[in-house]
């Protein structure tokens, strides 16, 4: 923007110095706000906590430092480079120059300023051109056609594949191993059927989860109720298929295993939590129990859902004492007949032996044979306080149960969750939540009264990262009207140039339709670093047609627009175009590592597009709507 305000200063006739410092001293101002506004922009990204875009925490700092450097390079170190009266290029780099800047020059004077003139002569028609662009974007928002995913699995790959199997507790660890093969014989077939060498290695750990969550889900079972298998992919070109592609090809290979309660697929760094989940609240046990079978089993019949799980896993298997009459009569307690059989059968230590600094524990216990079954209990004697000791059968009843190996309690209240993952390819999680919620939520509402389903895990995510995008846009906006109001001296200008954020995010909804993309979390972070562009081009024109005012107060508003429009088309234009071209190989990247990128740059590509042509016809019709209509 400088350099082209210097050129404009040399083709109206000043020369060298003068012009350097004519060209820099007229755009010192809008550059300066617009820099300042643009960092405003970036600040909700201080504040975004989701695991998954933690990412961009440090992209205002990134926008802070580039602009400084940026605004110091462009009025302290640009201007004295272009204040020497010759050529600034040098063949053949001028010729290029020359024919560029004819075209630039063709394109603004039969393309541009016309019209510009018919859209400022045509202020209805304009303006009806762009609500329809913005009334067509959320069309396509609202039918689906661009489908919002905010948190999308498939977005942050790695370089391998786990699957973590959760057995009941107790499971044998033959089983547990047998289980984990068979899932790895899966993956094998899996690499030979799709394009390419796609695994590397398989590797399996049974007895355990590869999971970091692991500890959590297992704390209150035994350690041989999980297991992990982990694929570890080739690098492309060798590997064709990508990371979520081998989980979906997998996880289809594997069907149903009769053992696993659950089984949880990892492809991402920061695996998001699942996005298709819900805590359920009742006091009565069993009427949450028959809630959750419920809406499980409704989540397991929708098409495209997957990794169904519940928080009501079976514990550990325990047996239960209950006296009988001639158990009570004989002074016995189920806690001292429990202490008795746990000596018997566990041990009961007798001596401590010290060897230098271990200490060994000597225990007395039944032989190993007469603990292998439970079909030794029916033999089994036990001592009366009196002394003498009668048989267990008599005077206890043992019951074998098994409780739930965790409780959930949520606000106080008894509750179960039920959680699932939705296969983007099929269904996105908003299409399932929406499913679930007319479907089944009010059934179950009606069938158990007192029960209560909320929404949880990464739908609470959602919910919370736009609920802190709702609190921090507004303010932001307001400092940014602040700023610009104070700089252009005026209360309603600033409100015109906010107008252009609509329209970019029609480009950004747009661009992903044209493209084929979901909008993401990322998305959303990409449409507000472009308000900061659209502000920044707004000052930019304004100010110029400020200047104008200013130099002939009898020229027509509609003459004045369109001047400042003309004056000003290069410098946005250039703008928009750089950041378009800098953006667009980014476009193409289909590397796993930095896919998930893609969405920010469609929509700041998408959003350029348009608010470079919102700066260019729309806002020099706002301009001419307020101030033409009072002259």
């Amino acid at each position: 923007v400088v350099g082209e305000s210097i050129a404009s200063e040399r083709e109206g006739g000043k020369r060298g110095v003068e012009a350097a410092a004519a060209g820099a001293r007229a755009v010192v101002g809008p550059i300066t706000v617009g820099a300042c506004t643009t960092i405003l922009a970036f600040v909700p990204f201080l504040f975004v906590t989701a695991t998954t875009a933690q990412l961009v925490n440090v992209f205002p700092y990134v926008a802070l430092f580039v602009l400084s450097v940026s605004l110091l390079e462009a009025f302290f170190i640009l201007p004295a480079h272009l204040s020497h009266d010759g050529r600034w290029s040098l063949e053949p780099l001028r010729t290029v120059q020359d024919r560029v800047c004819a075209w630039i020059d063709r394109v603004r004077d039969r393309t541009v300023v016309p019209a510009v003139s018919w859209s400022v002569r045509h202020v209805s028609w304009t303006l009806v051109g762009g609500g329809a662009l913005v009334v067509l974007s959320l069309l396509l928002v609202r039918a689906e056609a661009v489908r919002v995913i905010l948190f999308d699995v498939e977005m942050n790959p790695t370089e391998n594949v786990q699957a973590n199997l959760f057995l009941p507790v107790g499971t044998p660890f033959r089983t547990t191993l047998a289980t984990a093969r068979e899932v790895a014989d899966a993956a094998y077939a899996t690499n030979e059927e799709l394009p390419g060498e796609s695994i590397d290695t398989v590797s399996i750990l049974a007895g355990h989860t590869v999971s970091t969550r692991a500890q959590t889900d297992l704390a209150n079972g035994s350690p041989l109720a999980g297991a992990g298998v982990r694929l570890q992919l080739h690098d492309r070109p060798l590997r064709q298929a990508s990371p979520s592609e081998v989980e979906r090809a997998w996880r289809r290979n594997i069907g149903d295993l009769p053992y696993v309660e659950r089984a949880e697929f990892h492809i991402a760094r920061i695996q998001p939590r699942p996005s298709v989940a819900y805590a359920l609240k009742h006091d009565d046990a069993e009427t949450l129990r028959k809630a959750v079978f419920e809406l499980r089993s409704f989540l397991a019949a929708v098409p495209g859902i997957y990794e169904v799980a519940d928080s009501l896993s079976d514990g550990k298997r325990h047996l239960e004492i209950q006296l009988t009459p001639a158990g009570e009569a004989a002074g016995l307690t189920p806690a001292a007949i429990g202490a008795q059989l746990r000596a018997s059968y566990h041990g009961a230590e007798v001596q401590r032996i010290q060897r230098g600094h271990e200490e060994l524990r000597v225990m007395v216990r039944y032989p190993r044979d007469r603990r292998r079954s439970l079909h030794e209990l029916t033999s089994e004697r036990v001592r009366r306080a009196g002394g003498g000791d009668v048989p267990l059968s008599v005077v206890a009843d043992l019951k074998e149960t098994r409780d739930q190996a965790t409780l959930v309690r949520i606000d106080g209240n008894r509750a179960a969750t039920v959680q699932a993952r939705a296969d983007v390819t099929t269904i996105t999680p908003i299409q399932a939540r929406r499913r679930v919620q007319e479907g089944v939520v009010p059934e179950l509402l009606a069938r158990y009264p007192g029960l209560s389903i909320d929404p949880e895990a990464g739908v609470r995510d959602e919910r919370a990262m736009l609920e802190t995008l709702g609190v921090l846009v507004p303010v932001v906006l307001i400092a940014i009207y602040a700023l610009m109001a104070a700089f252009l001296r005026s209360y309603w200008k600033p409100l015109v140039a906010v107008a252009g954020f609509p329209i970019a995010f029609a480009g950004a909804v747009l661009a992903h339709w044209v493209l084929g993309w979901d909008l993401t979390a990322l998305s959303i972070l990409g449409l507000i670093a472009v308000f900061g562009v659209v502000v920044n081009d707004a000052l930019v024109l304004l100010d110029r047609y400020n200047a104008i005012r200013r130099e002939n107060r009898m020229l027509p508003a509609i003459a004045a627009a369109s001047a400042a429009a003309h004056h000003r088309f290069r410098a946005v234009f250039l703008t928009s175009a750089t950041t378009i071209l800098g953006l667009s190989p980014l476009l193409y990247e289909r590397g796993d590592d930095l896919m998930f990128l893609v969405p920010f740059v469609v929509s700041m590509v998408g959003g350029l597009v348009l608010s470079g042509a919102f700066i260019l016809f729309i806002l020099p019709t706002l301009v001419m709507l307020s101030e033409g209509a009072r002259e």
